[in-house]
């Protein structure tokens, strides 16, 4: 099942952390290659998985949008990247965790100009 209006949020600390949101679940990634095992918690989230029984959540540290120097992507910010590139992105945690997560849904990188 293709669930990609699951709503989720990832933000980008701009320290190279990354923390992936939904409703009920946060989780901060933080390690090497945290792109990429971000990317494979959004695939899931995004095919329909449920994240209650999910290691690792810490909803205290549930980033609220505003903060100075952070990046919030919603699903829809996700999809835009996934489908139109992230040339717009300067932050390279944005592209690479795009990059892994269109690697496994085997999307092709869109054409530039």
């Amino acid at each position: 099942m293709d669930n990609t209006n699951a709503d989720f949020e990832v933000v980008f600390d701009g320290g190279g952390g990354i923390t992936l949101q939904t409703e009920k679940y946060v989780h901060y990634y933080h390690h090497d290659n945290c792109e990429k095992h971000a990317a494979e918690d959004v695939k899931l989230i995004m095919e329909g998985a449920d994240t209650s029984e999910w290691d690792g959540n810490t909803p205290e540290y549930r980033l609220e949008y505003g903060i100075t120097g952070y990046i919030h992507l919603d699903k829809e910010d996700i999809m835009k990247a996934l489908s139109e590139g992230t040339e717009d992105y300067g932050d390279c945690s944005i592209r690479a965790l795009v990059d892994h997560l269109r690697s496994m849904m085997e999307l092709h990188q869109p054409k530039t100009a």
